[in-house]
């Protein structure tokens, strides 16, 4: 499969010690994988590290949808509409493979506020705020389609909903991500094409000071080579999510305003398919907090690899180091699902896989029965209290992460002092996405491939690895162990795992199983599937048996019920 050789991510942290960076992003979740792209492509020399894996945190447990904006309506904020309409768009456009249009449908009651009169007239509304962002999806040859109202009698055939109140309801499209986690990757992967220094497992554990009080880089601990360092750096970004307090705290009295407070927010992953594929917003009896809205926040049911996604609960953070679902959230998210849909039958025998994260919040917290995600995100360029050299960045949203970057870059130069031109990260394609058209890729794909697998796995392939794929197939045709299927529960190759380790610096179980190739998201495998994949990881890294049993031990955690 001939295709240009993939971005190989290698964990080099040597040069991190030995090099003066302009910038080093602290954070590799999706607003600082943005940022190292932004910088990057602008030509300053940066840095990005992470004490986890990349996008491990907040960014891989999300609903995996790229928000239009709709829900900004409610608040009456028509610039936010536009301004996520146009990101959700980019995303489209930077990398096709990843992204995928996802009908919703928004079931009307009646009510005056739950009703077809109000949903259509937010709905033309929003047509005209995001007609620019339609335009560029149209002139890329992407489908946009408009909504389409439904009758009572369909809704109820499709949901066994059945209501004296319902009156019909109105599909309208978003767009859904095959996986946030490969979508951040692909980021960091980029911005590592661009020149920038990446590395996960290092945690920074303060700032760097001069004698006048700026912050002139970070000292940092490798996790996995237990070795402390500096990464000396004109500017730190900040853009450590849910860290971002802590961090900053440490330096007294100085760094201020402090960002919003946070919430833990949990999703639910069932075996069962619910409506097919079709996403449902289902209206929940809870507390108002807009302008304008349909009596609450909603709960939705996501089709996703076969499976549903349910999400997303709201509740007081116990560890934001290590977020859990509690017993409380599956019961208010499964609670919330049958109380709109008791022909469903819903249980929790139902539930193959939960997770959790870190959301911030409007308000210090969390408040029950009331949505408080943060539509604002937050860019401090901390000269202001006398920090020189230090800027914080909070994205509150996946889809508007990559404005946040642009921000915190622009605050970069003038801090700097340097003329660093506009963001060139408005445009253009990801690494893993150097194809003309999708449908072209996929059809080479499938014809190259016929006779080694099947056309659901092919297909499969080009959803995940984009114009990658011509590495991981290299790596299969190349041993006959890489090319067979690593576990009978899922359609994964062996070369994924090696394609993961050689290629895309997975250093731990969990960073394969979880992000890379995503098997254990839709439930985690059997303990004789992750031994497996543990040994063919182990022959690359070198484990023995000991480091094998820890991180198996690691990834069984996430079973539910564990």
């Amino acid at each position: 499969m001939s295709a240009a050789p993939p971005i190989v991510l290698e964990r080099h942290t040597e040069r991190l010690a030995d090099e003066t960076f302009d910038v080093v992003v602290v954070g590799a979740g999706i607003t600082g994988a943005w940022t190292a792209l932004d910088c990057a492509r602008r030509g300053l020399r940066v840095a990005l590290v992470d004490k986890g894996d990349f996008g491990g945190a907040t960014s891989s447990k999300s609903s995996k949808l790229l928000h239009g904006g709709i829900r900004h309506l409610q608040q009456l904020q028509f610039s936010k509409v536009r301004e996520s309409a146009m990101e959700q768009a980019r995303y489209v456009l930077a990398a096709p493979h990843l992204c995928r249009p996802l009908p919703f449908l928004v079931p009307t009651f009646r009510s005056a506020r739950q009703g077809r009169t109000i949903l259509r007239a937010g709905l033309l509304t929003y047509r005209i705020l995001s007609a620019a962002a339609a335009r560029l999806l149209h002139e890329a040859g992407v489908d946009v389609r408009s909504p389409s109202v439904w009758s009572k009698e369909a809704v109820s055939r499709r949901l066994a909903l059945e209501s004296r109140d319902l009156t019909g309801g109105v599909v309208l499209h978003e767009m859904h991500m095959t996986s946030s986690e490969r979508m951040t990757l692909a980021v960091v992967a980029s911005a590592h094409a661009a020149g920038a220094e990446v590395a996960n497992y290092v945690r920074v554990e303060r700032f760097l000071r001069a004698d006048d009080g700026s912050v002139r880089g970070v000292r940092v601990l490798d996790l996995e080579r237990g070795e402390r360092f500096d990464i000396r750096a004109g500017v730190t970004v900040n853009a450590a999510g849910p860290w971002i307090p802590d961090l900053n705290g440490k330096v007294p009295n100085q760094v201020r305003p402090r960002v919003s407070g946070f919430a833990q927010g949990s999703h639910l992953v069932t075996g069962t398919l619910i409506g097919g594929e079709l996403a449902v917003a289902l209206p929940t009896a809870l507390q108002r907090e807009s302008f304008v809205d349909r009596g609450g926040r909603h709960v939705f049911i996501i089709p996703w690899r076969g499976h549903s996604l349910i999400g997303t609960s709201y509740a007081q953070p116990e560890d934001i180091d290590d977020p859990r679902i509690t017993s409380a959230e599956v019961n208010q998210l499964l609670g919330a699902v049958t109380a709109a849909l008791p022909g469903l039958h819903l249980s929790r025998g139902d539930v193959v896989h939960a997770f959790s994260g870190i959301y911030p919040l409007r308000s210090a917290r969390v408040a029950p029965g009331v949505y408080q995600g943060a539509a604002a995100y937050q860019v401090y360029d901390h000269r202001r209290q006398g920090c020189a050299g230090l800027v914080s960045a909070l994205g509150t949203k996946y889809t508007t992460a990559r404005v946040v970057a642009e921000k915190a870059v622009d605050i970069v130069g003038q801090q700097l002092d340097r003329a660093i031109g506009e963001t060139k990260t408005r445009n253009g394609r990801l690494a893993c996405a150097r194809y003309e058209s999708l449908a072209e890729l996929r059809g080479e794909s499938r014809r190259r491939c016929a006779e080694l697998l099947e056309v659901e796995t092919i297909d499969r392939l080009v959803a995940t690895y984009g114009s990658d794929l011509s590495a991981v197939m290299g790596r299969a045709r190349g041993s006959d162990e890489s090319l067979q299927q690593l576990m009978p529960e899922r359609s994964n190759l062996v070369a994924e795992v090696e394609h993961a380790v050689v290629e895309e610096m997975a250093v731990r179980l969990e960073d394969v199983v979880f992000r890379r190739t995503g098997i254990g998201t839709i439930g985690v495998p059997s303990r004789q599937s992750l031994e497996r994949c543990c040994r063919v990881m182990g022959r690359l890294l070198g484990w023995g048996p000991d480091r094998c049993r820890e991180e198996v031990a690691a990834v069984e955690s996430r079973r539910v019920g564990a």
